[in-house]
């Protein structure tokens, strides 16, 4: 934001410049997020609370409507997938198993090249 970097203070910019430019840092920063964690208030103006809310909203509608959609066909439905929150963590289809230490690596190999099958 000021063009400098951390390596300039103490020389071009000096540490009473720093701290003025930490204490006004806008809201919407991480420095001044970490600092001071946003009230209740703050989060339901900045659009964390309310984009949750509406994602959950979006879910009930999408479930309500494949109910009603299945009510009189006789078939259980099939739930639509739920939408996608960029905050959460993503639990889609994982391949394989969680990976070897590089220790332990020769080892496995060593295992997989006397013919087990898995080679």
């Amino acid at each position: 934001m000021t063009g400098y970097q951390l390596r300039d203070v103490g020389g071009a910019l000096s540490w009473g410049a720093l701290l003025h430019f930490v204490q006004f840092l806008p809201r919407t920063s991480a420095l001044s997020r970490e600092l001071v964690p946003p009230s209740d208030a703050e989060r339901w103006t900045d659009g964390t609370v309310v984009a949750a809310l509406v994602a959950d909203l979006i879910d009930t509608v999408n479930a309500m409507g494949v109910a009603l959609m299945a009510k009189g066909s006789g078939r259980s439905p099939s739930w639509p997938r739920p939408y996608p929150r960029p905050w959460a963590k993503d639990e889609g289809t994982r391949y394989g198993s969680d990976p070897i230490p590089v220790e332990d690596f020769d080892a496995w190999w060593d295992s997989k090249k006397k013919g087990d099958g898995d080679a």
